[in-house]
C-alpha cells in the first residue's frame, strides 16, 4: 500500500469518482468539478493504492493563526475496510499536519454515520458539537 499526494483538479476529480460508492453523498450535493478544484487548490489531497484506489483524504494544512488542520474528505472503499488502512491513511495526514506546526485537528461528520463516527471516536477524535441539524463538530490535539 502506497500513500501519494495528488494535485491535479482532473486527477482528484477522477479518484473521487473512481471511490463513487464511498463519495455518494458528496456527489449528491456539490459539483464535483468545482470541489476538484477548490481541494486541489486549498487541501492536501491523498490517495491510498494497492493495484486501485483504496482510499483518498483531503486535509487543509494552511489555518497557521488557529494551528488547526481540517479534513475535508476521507474515505476508504468498502472492500478495503477493517483492514487498517483508514488508520494508516488518516495517520499519514495527521503527520502531514504536525511536520507544518499544526496542533489541532477538526472535521464534520453526518450524525447519522455510525461507521465513521466508531472510526472517529477510535482514532481519539471527541464530539465538539452540531454545525447543523444533521452533522456535528469532531476534533483533536494532534500535538
Amino acid at each position: 500500500m502506497i500513500v501519494e499526494r495528488i494535485q491535479d483538479p482532473e486527477i482528484i476529480e477522477k479518484e473521487i469518482l473512481n471511490l463513487k460508492d464511498t463519495f455518494s453523498d458528496l456527489l449528491e450535493h456539490v459539483d464535483i468539478v468545482e470541489y476538484s478544484k477548490k481541494i486541489a487548490e486549498h487541501a492536501n489531497v491523498y490517495i491510498m493504492k494497492e493495484e486501485v484506489t483504496c482510499g483518498l483524504e483531503a486535509i487543509y494544512v494552511n489555518d497557521q493563526e488557529h494551528k488547526m488542520a481540517y479534513v475535508t474528505l476521507f474515505g476508504i472503499a468498502a472492500a478495503y475496510r477493517r483492514k487498517h488502512l483508514g488508520t494508516k491513511l488518516f495517520n499519514y495526514c495527521i503527520q502531514e499536519a504536525i511536520a507544518r506546526g499544526l496542533k489541532e485537528l477538526k472535521l464534520e461528520v453526518k450524525k447519522d454515520n455510525d461507521p465513521a463516527l466508531r472510526f472517529y471516536l477510535r482514532e481519539g477524535l471527541r464530539i465538539l458539537g452540531d454545525s447543523d441539524e444533521e452533522r456535528c463538530y469532531m476534533g483533536k490535539t494532534i500535538v
